[in-house]
């Protein structure tokens, strides 16, 4: 008799995801405030991998090359490094945030937004939707799934499913985000942290490019017309400009700040720490420093 072992939870979403970092207003990485002050200017939004992302990354040499009459072989002066450059590729698909949220209960954690304390306005409390950021997707996708329900003369089969519909709208169009700007020039696009395992300890990135694809074999959600699979690739480079002093990664079993853990770091650092990424220790899910 075949012996199948017990399929254990790798609790992926958990542990691998991205997260846009939004600044509102004029706040570079490098000013120093407080976190208070920093929570009022900033929101983030964390986007779970529900299936194993692809990483490519590409790092480059600048070298200046010197060629001596007669000599068989090029001199070489190192003059830098460009920034590590990452494709990053992952699946966005409705039936598995079905299978993950379940009746939307967990939505609230993927969308923090920052003010004199914590406020989650993604997360209605049970029977009371409050005006703000979850009513005003909701609205978009009810139009189009009351007009549905219109044509065939019917109640919503499934309430509820509309909750995980909206968190599926809200971050493809996080996604299209990605490159802009607000309209009054004053805020930049959002940053970047990418979190899969220890080889992307909360790398921060900015993004160069986007390109969302629909899997036409996957077909379309009946009611909204949204697909059931996107396909979403990434083109990033690294971000590292942190207080321009000498690099530390940052973690809670090491005592630095997060700035620190932004600086740039040399080989040298694998031998002293191990590590050439911002954070030494694993991304915690309650974790909220920027």
């Amino acid at each position: 008799m075949a012996y199948f072992p017990e399929i254990e939870d790798r609790f992926l979403q958990e542990r691998g995801f991205i997260e846009f970092l939004f600044d509102i207003g004029e706040v570079a990485s490098t000013e120093i405030v407080s976190r208070k002050n920093q929570r009022k200017k900033s929101f983030k939004v964390r986007i779970p991998f529900y299936e194993n992302p692809t990483i490519n990354e590409s790092k480059q040499a600048r070298l200046g090359k010197y060629k001596p009459i007669g000599r068989n072989s090029n001199l070489y002066s190192f003059l830098g490094a460009d920034s590590t450059s990452v494709t990053l590729n992952f699946n966005l698909t409705l039936p598995h945030l079905y299978h993950n949220l379940g009746s939307s209960s967990d939505i609230g954690r993927f969308v923090k937004v920052y003010k004199d304390t914590t406020v989650n306005e993604f997360d209605p409390l049970p029977g009371s939707i409050k005006p703000g950021l979850f009513s005003n997707i909701l609205n978009v996708l009810e139009s189009y799934q009351a007009e549905y329900y219109n044509f065939q003369g019917i109640s919503p089969v499934n309430p509820e499913s509309i909750k995980v519909k909206a968190l599926y709208y809200f971050w493809t169009n996080i996604i299209r985000c990605s490159v802009i700007g607000t309209s009054d020039h004053r805020s930049p696009p959002p940053t970047v942290r990418l979190n899969f395992g220890p080889l992307h300890k909360n790398k921060r990135f900015v993004v160069e490019k986007y390109q969302i694809t629909i899997e036409e074999k996957a077909g379309y959600d009946v009611e909204t017309l949204l697909p059931r699979q996107l396909k979403i690739s990434l083109t990033m480079e690294e971000l590292r400009v942190g207080n321009f002093g000498s690099y530390a990664p940052y973690g809670p079993d090491v005592g630095t700040s997060t700035l620190d853990g932004e600086n740039v770091a040399g080989w040298e650092y694998i031998m002293e720490t191990g590590s050439l990424d911002p954070m030494i220790s694993p991304v915690r899910p309650q974790d909220t420093e920027f």
